[in-house]
């Protein structure tokens, strides 16, 4: 479905690519605003460290096709060293080529 919608592939591989091997991916929703054209992402991952964690949203914050990264939930698993986390991602207007 999403590989249907103009620059949708772009977009998530830009996201895979930022994303480190320690991130499991729990839900990812994609959608665009059909007035202003932004494309906007909400994550629930997790993070199986707090290095991968952080390593993810610098990771985001520095990919130049994501405009703004917002962390909205940082939750520690109990007697696990392993973190959830909700973020909502905001895309450029135009995805890079590939």
């Amino acid at each position: 479905m999403y590989s249907q919608v103009p620059g949708y592939t772009e977009r998530l591989n830009s996201l895979a690519s930022s994303t480190p091997p320690e991130i499991i991916y729990k839900t990812l929703s994609v959608a665009q605003d059909p007035s202003t054209k932004d494309v906007t992402v909400s994550l629930n991952v997790t993070a199986l460290s707090e290095d991968s964690m952080v390593k993810f949203i610098n990771n985001l914050t520095q990919n130049p096709d994501i405009t703004s990264v917002n962390v909205g939930n940082i939750e520690k698993k109990l007697r696990e060293s392993s973190y959830d986390l909700t973020i909502n991602l905001k895309f450029n207007k135009t995805p890079k080529k590939t």
